[in-house]
């Protein structure tokens, strides 16, 4: 069979884009390689149990389903959180604020713009730092849940759909509104967004004492754990 020269030159272009398909296919699969390797690696060094070495902090069970179930019973059962801010000039700051919670694990409150800690989120990028914990228990017996992530100041369209989340935690009733955040109101809602988790992991003998240590968690399975109690208790009821 002979080709002219018009059907040589399509046949030559298919072979090329087959080439390059080829060629393709094969960079994605070394490229992807080359990752599971660098994770393979990175997961060898990083889980570790907690020790002085590594500031006392247990990435062994960064999924472990108890340490993931404990750190959503803290934020559950808590509705106050301890928020630490810190100034641009390097002043830190710790405020009590009411709290609630989305899906994502986004934590929200609402506060005065001119409030100390506002202004430090407004003036050092929104560098935040979270702990969640029951201060009525024993001494020694306490749990708690720490975030590391940054925070902003809610969206106008996001304010509403917040609000609800915030009044529903309440336990008592309170006729606000949007309104009440908005424009020339001297309070908004803020948002801080993980980055890191860690919760209360056993206390270790170190010569004669004992060293409280953190589980490093992982977000992804706070949030699926957080979904899934959601639609259990909503087919449940």
């Amino acid at each position: 069979m002979f080709l002219n020269a018009e059907e040589r030159k399509v046949s030559a272009k298919e072979r090329s884009e087959k080439f390059e398909r080829r060629l393709a296919a094969f960079a994605f699969g070394v490229a992807a390689s080359i990752k599971a390797f660098q994770d393979r690696v990175f997961w060898r060094v990083m889980l570790e149990s907690a020790s002085v070495t590594n500031r006392w902090v247990n990435t062994i069970d960064f999924q472990n389903p108890e340490a993931i179930a404990k750190a959503f019973r803290i934020m559950e059962n808590n509705i106050y959180c301890s928020l630490s801010t810190c100034s641009f000039d390097g002043y830190p700051w710790v405020s009590p604020v009411f709290f609630a919670y989305d899906d994502n694990c986004n934590i929200y409150w609402s506060s005065a713009i001119e409030s100390k800690h506002s202004q430090n989120l407004y003036s050092n990028g929104g560098k935040v730092a979270i702990a969640i914990f029951n201060s009525s228990v024993s001494e020694g017996t306490a749990d708690g849940l720490y975030f590391y992530g940054t925070a902003s100041e809610l969206k106008p369209d996001e304010t509403e759909k917040i609000l609800k989340l915030l009044l529903n935690r309440a336990k008592r009733k309170h006729n606000r509104t949007a309104d009440d955040y908005l424009n020339d109101s001297p309070r908004r809602i803020y948002q801080c967004q993980p980055q890191e988790a860690w919760v209360t992991g056993e206390r270790l003998p170190f010569g004669n004492q004992l060293i409280d240590t953190k589980i490093q968690i992982c977000l992804e399975s706070l949030r699926k754990y957080r979904n899934y109690n959601s639609e259990a208790r909503i087919n449940k009821g």
